[in-house]
């Protein structure tokens, strides 16, 4: 992994990481993060290195790989992320893709 392909983020609380001028906040924000990262325009085979303070949390290999996925049902792993419309209209499946979604589409009707 070469240095210059990592992006340095930082954990704060349970809910908020922030990393390259970018920060996320929600239940899962490490991913919700790599979600925003893809969203601003950075390379999804970019590595991402999480830090709570001074040490090192969570290592992700890719922020690509890492914005597919959500918190699987039982809360011990990860699951592919649903695409809307796959799941049950009541349920949202991937609550944080549905705001960079908007976000994206509000940038994009933007003059």
């Amino acid at each position: 992994m070469h240095t210059t392909n990592i992006i340095r983020a930082e954990l704060i609380d349970s809910d908020i990481c922030s990393g390259a001028d970018v920060t996320a906040r929600s239940q899962t924000p490490v991913l919700s993060l790599c979600r925003e990262l893809l969203a601003a325009g950075f390379k999804p085979d970019r590595a991402l290195l999480v830090f709570r303070g001074s040490t090192l949390a969570l290592r992700v290999r890719s922020i690509g790989e890492a914005a597919r996925l959500e918190i699987d049902g039982h809360g011990t792993g990860f699951r592919p992320c649903h695409k809307r419309g796959r799941a049950s209209p009541v349920r949202k499946s991937c609550p944080d893709q549905v705001q960079v979604d908007r976000r994206l589409a509000e940038q994009r009707a933007a003059p």
